[in-house]
């Protein structure tokens, strides 16, 4: 099947039930339509309020930067929440009188009427039970009125005039400014007043409110509020945005005050801990006799090293003589050798004397040339040199004792030098207690001022920085009912609607609708296609065409017996029986037409004068019944045999042969029929044979072996108009009607 055939073949119910889905759409949109009349209107205002911004501050306002300290930063859905809340909610309510609501009863529906009633209503529950309950008012004159509470008999009141009951104390007053205002008005009729109680009240305005932002990083926020008086959501909205800025300004300057008497406190008594630290740095510093610890240890740490320093090199002269003491000791005979060991000696003195000593030894060796060591001058000059040497030792001694001395005092002043630093880590330690002790109740001491100052400013600044951009106006067009959306769903709604109930009542029918049906369900082939023709002019041609095809595909031949049966009577055996055999007739075939049951021939006008270009049948009686009444026996065989010498004999004048059939599953006779036929024609009916009938013809093929079996689709591709089809039904009642007429 081509994509083409399948797109026609799903959209065929749906052209077939478009009266259906017309008229289901009307109803949709009428359904709408009266439904958004007899809706109550919503009306929706809004409000835009700019939340302040603490860090800046308003615009071009730098003298209040930062006084919104103390508040906390804002974030937007905080504030979302804050609007939201029922404590707001229910103060709000304080501004604006919403808790009595009165109402004008009419036939239909009834409407509030906000500032439009023509009395004023003051209503005092004095039992709990009545609130939230209606309160029936009938007013029958422009002076009286009749009161009806939940439950018990009405009460007569009269306009100016408080009403005292069990359960309530009413005074209903006529609003003159109103009815002056609109002389027209109509006073009289019957009204509903209920007054809510405060939680009923907030929690019926939290389910109609709705806070919205512009965008997360912009710090606007719309309030907006649904009611059916335009007047009352505008006033909501405006009263709930002026509750919340001076619930802000209350707020900050509760916050300001208490946080100055706070911050007070606060000061005197970090005042008190910085003047005991201040205290308690001096006292430390007169009696561990500290002027600046860090500057006094460097001086001291400056003095001992370069008393180290002399120390060391006294060390090093000492080790320098005693080095020299010790070679003078060994070499007292000969100086010449020890002249380098007196490097660590070198003051003007002992280097006059080593010259000196020097000088004499080589007069010495001069002498010893001529003299004799025994010679009076050589002896001279040995006691010069003597008592030279001796004077240069005793100086080394004294020397050496000098720097003995002097590295003795070195060493006890760097003793007592950094005697100074025992217990100086524990000074440190304790100055750095005191001295952070006394920074953190400084810098303390001073915050605490500052936002002493600023929570001053604060609490005198009763201003705030949220700001109403936009008020709430009185809306002109309600948001509810929308009309164009309702219609347009329920068109859409009646549309989708409408197609499943086609499709659906298509699917439960499961008739063979069309050729695929056949060929999904058996293999058996579909040999031609029978089109709906009510005129005869049009079906002659169409008959002509089907027996050539049927011929051309073999499945008619020459001198053969065709059985045309079907599942269930009205399947169109008749319609195709004599139509088929005027189709062969024209073709100039000899046709004999066999109708199995006497009297439906006669009733399709198929009673012919017999000659050798026509068609006939048995007039009057079944073709069974005539053979068996010829015959003794009912064996099933024997008719058989019967049967077949007949339309043997038959054959040889005829060309064709065509026995139209009765009922498959109503008789058992036309197996017989379908037994002895050369081919069968099984008909199925494209409105009226269910599809599992062709799994059942399958069936009854492999069951009782059924010769050369082929279907045919009758009335293919018929698609009726509820139209016709409501006629045939009333055509079908009203001959059922005359049958059971008949009966009676």
């Amino acid at each position: 099947m081509s994509e083409a055939n399948k797109n026609i073949k799903l959209l065929r119910p749906l052209l077939r039930g478009l009266p259906i889905i017309v008229g289901v759409v009307t109803i949709c949109i009428y359904a709408a339509q009266w439904s958004a009349n007899h809706t109550i209107p919503m009306y929706e205002s809004m409000v835009k309020i700019k939340l302040a911004d603490p860090g800046e501050g308003p615009s071009s306002a730098n003298l209040y930067k930062d006084f919104d300290v103390f508040s906390n930063k804002n974030k937007i859905g905080t504030e979302v929440e804050v609007l939201k809340s029922k404590t707001l909610v229910n103060r709000s309510l304080d501004s604006i009188n919403m808790e009595t609501i009165t109402f004008r009863i009419g036939k239909v529906l009834k409407k509030e009427l906000y500032m439009d009633a023509p009395f004023i209503s003051v209503i005092n529950i004095k039992d709990p039970k009545w609130f939230d309950k209606p309160i029936f008012v009938s007013v029958s004159t422009d002076s009286s009125y009749s009161v009806t509470l939940p439950g018990k008999t009405p009460a007569q009141g009269f306009f100016g005039k408080a009403l005292l009951l069990p359960g309530a104390d009413i005074l209903l007053s006529l609003n003159a400014v109103l009815l002056k205002e609109k002389p027209n008005l109509d006073l009289l009729g019957k009204y509903e007043i209920i007054v809510y109680s405060r939680e009923k009240m907030v929690n019926q305005i939290i389910g109609n409110l709705d806070i919205t932002s512009v965008d997360k990083e912009v710090p606007v926020l719309r309030i907006i509020y649904k009611s059916p008086v335009a007047e009352k959501a505008a006033d909501y909205v405006n009263a709930l945005a002026n509750t919340y800025i001076n619930d802000y300004v209350e707020n900050k300057y509760k916050a300001a005050n208490i946080t100055v008497g706070f911050l007070r406190n606060q000061i005197d008594q970090v005042g008190a801990k910085l003047s005991a630290s201040e205290g308690a740095i001096e006292q430390y510093r007169n009696n561990s006799n500290i002027i600046n610890i860090r500057q006094e240890t460097e001086t001291d740490l400056r003095k001992i090293s370069q008393m180290k320093i002399q120390l060391s090199n006294l060390q090093m002269s000492l080790a320098a003589i005693d080095t020299l003491n010790a070679y003078m000791q060994k070499g007292q005979d000969d100086f010449l050798q020890l002249a380098p060991n007196f490097e660590a000696f070198t003051d003007l003195l002992s280097t006059e004397l080593m010259k000196k000593i020097k000088q004499l030894q080589s007069e010495k060796k001069d002498l010893q040339l001529r003299y004799t060591n025994n010679d009076e001058k050589v002896q001279v000059i040995d006691e010069k040199i003597k008592d030279i040497t001796s004077y240069l030792l005793e100086s080394i001694n004294n020397t050496r004792k000098n720097y003995e001395i002097k590295f003795k005092e070195i060493d006890a002043a760097i003793k007592e030098a950094e005697s100074v630093f025992v217990g100086l880590p524990t000074k440190e330690k304790t100055m750095n207690i005191l001295e952070r002790d006394f920074g953190l109740n400084q810098k303390s001491y001073m915050f605490l001022q500052e936002k002493k100052t600023e929570a001053e400013i604060a609490r005198a600044a009763t201003i705030s920085f949220h700001r109403i951009i936009a008020a709430g106006e009185v809306p002109n067009k309600p948001v509810s009912p929308n009309r164009v959306l309702l219609v347009a769903v329920a068109a859409i709604l009646g549309l989708l609607g409408s197609v499943m109930l086609i499709y659906t009542v298509h699917a439960m029918k499961a008739k063979v609708n069309d050729s695929s049906t056949i060929e999904k369900n058996s293999e058996i082939p579909l040999v031609a296609e029978i089109l709906m023709h009510r005129k005869l002019k049009d079906r002659a041609p169409h008959f002509n065409n089907i027996a050539i095809e049927l011929e051309l595909r073999k499945v008619i031949k020459a001198h053969s017996v065709i059985t045309i049966s079907s599942c269930n009577a009205n399947e169109g055996k008749s319609y195709i029986s004599g139509n088929l055999a005027m189709g062969l007739a024209a073709l100039g075939k000899k046709v004999l037409l066999v109708d199995v049951k006497g009297g439906v021939a006669e009733k399709m006008g198929w009673i012919l004068e017999s000659n050798d270009t026509c068609f006939f049948t048995i007039k009057g009686q079944p073709l069974l019944d005539y053979y068996l009444a010829e015959e003794e026996t009912k064996d099933a065989v024997v008719i058989e045999n019967k049967v077949r010498e007949k339309l043997s004999a038959w054959k040889i004048t005829y060309d064709s042969i065509i026995i139209r059939s009765e009922p498959a599953q109503k008789s058992a006779n036309s197996l017989v029929y379908m037994a002895v036929a050369d081919t069968n024609l099984f008909v199925f009916d494209s409105r009226r044979t269910p599809a599992k009938k062709v799994m059942e013809a399958d069936m009854i093929r492999e069951k009782f072996h059924i010769p050369d079996m082929k279907y045919i689709l009758n009335r293919a591709y018929y698609n009726p108009s509820l139209w016709v089809e409501g006629k045939e039904v009333i055509n079908w009642v009203k001959n059922l009607v005359k049958r059971r007429q008949r009966t009676i």
